[in-house]
């Protein structure tokens, strides 16, 4: 695509880790603050992890991809995190932990961070005896083809400028909501809480995961049970958005 791509290593328990990073410059000095997307390449052992995470960073390939020949007027980073699923989930060596508070340290501004996470599975749920009641009700709304833009409540105005940037420029089925991770900690479980920690607006989109896919973390998550003409439109419409909103 002509990026650079840079790698940033950091340490782990058992290992040496490394996130990989784009970073798409203005064409002009500017002080608008920096957008971060970013995805987890990582899986579960033991699954092939084709919606967990595959589908969110085949996604971020092309929204990459797309961006190439866009003129922004706000520094764009997109970013391929390491260590996100256990055993390193939320000890503070996730890869996107270390990414925001590296960009803390630098004293970087943003503009709010997008996670993509799991972006490829739209079947009805297959039971939804055990999901909460609050998730339950969004669900059936959605009827297993939305996906859901998710922050906590301090990134409220970047997730509504967000979602009305996105209903702008598709049709694709979307549920947002702000809500207090207090109250909801499902909505916390992924990358973009390495951001809240550091006082940065981010939020997740995601097709809910665990809630609604039953391959979840399973040997069964593999390409076949993926929609891809689905993805495909959520993911021409996530490239309209985001170059919208960083021109």
């Amino acid at each position: 695509m002509g990026y650079a791509v840079v790698p940033q290593n950091f340490e782990v328990r058992d290992r040496r880790a490394i996130n990989l990073e784009v970073v798409l410059e203005p064409s002009a000095a500017t002080s608008r603050g920096t957008l971060v997307i970013g995805a987890h390449y990582d899986t579960v052992v033991g699954t092939p992890g084709a919606d967990d995470n595959t589908s969110a960073v085949a996604i971020l390939l092309e929204i990459a991809r797309h961006m190439a020949d866009v003129k922004v007027r706000r520094c764009v980073r997109f970013v391929f995190f390491d260590c996100e699923e256990p055993p390193y989930f939320n000890f503070g060596e996730m890869g996107s932990q270390h990414h925001a508070a590296e960009l803390r340290r630098a004293g970087e501004k943003l503009m709010g961070m997008i996670c993509l996470e799991s972006l490829g599975y739209y079947c009805p749920p297959m039971n939804i005896d055990g999901v909460p009641a609050f998730a339950r009700w969004l669900l059936r709304i959605g009827g297993g083809r939305n996906v859901v833009i998710v922050s906590n409540v301090r990134s409220s105005f970047f997730g509504l400028r967000f979602c009305a940037a996105f209903l702008l420029r598709g049709l694709f089925p979307f549920l947002p909501a702000a809500l207090p991770v207090k109250w909801v900690p499902d909505i916390a479980l992924s990358d973009h809480r390495g951001y809240w920690s550091q006082g940065y607006p981010a939020l997740m989109i995601t097709d809910t995961a665990h809630l609604r896919n039953p391959n979840y973390h399973m040997p069964s998550d593999r390409l076949a049970t993926l929609d891809f003409p689905r993805m495909t439109r959520l993911c021409r419409q996530l490239q309209r958005t985001i170059a919208a909103i960083v021109r």
